[in-house]
């Protein structure tokens, strides 16, 4: 894992542009919800502090990528807080959901959906990286 990464491999700015993407939507949506809660008879303090940690974790990647020379740098630290940041995203939408006034189906059907999708992309990496390390072994 300590292995120097050449500059094809860091791909830094393929990774700058999605982070600046999703942090965007993360900061978008603190904002909104710091904004609107008291204009709103449900709770938003829950979404707001995933859609935080979010922002927050997308924030300490897109540092990371400025001094990433390392393959563990990308592949364990970096990766492990982009799944946090996506999965704080999703967390956020879910809390949204469960506060609503929508049929308690919809919302299991929306839970289901969000966390299976994240899961299932979330085994997959967990796999490949684990399939790397022993690999190196």
């Amino acid at each position: 894992m300590l292995e120097q990464l050449d500059e094809e491999e860091k791909d830094r700015q393929n990774i700058r542009s999605l982070i600046l993407a999703m942090m965007g939507f993360s900061f978008s949506g603190s904002l909104a919800l710091f904004l609107v809660d008291g204009k709103v008879e449900a709770s938003l303090q829950l979404p707001a502090y995933y859609l935080l940690t979010s922002f927050l974790c997308y924030l300490f990647v897109l540092n990371l990528q400025g001094h990433k020379d390392f393959r563990w740098e990308d592949n364990i630290l970096g990766d492990g807080l982009m799944e946090a940041a996506s999965l704080s995203l999703i967390a956020s939408l879910l809390a949204i959901v469960i506060e609503s006034k929508f049929d308690i189906v919809y919302k299991a059907l929306i839970t289901t959906l969000a966390l299976a999708t994240w899961g299932y992309d979330h085994i997959i990496r967990v796999k490949k990286l684990s399939s790397f390390l022993s690999s190196k072994q």
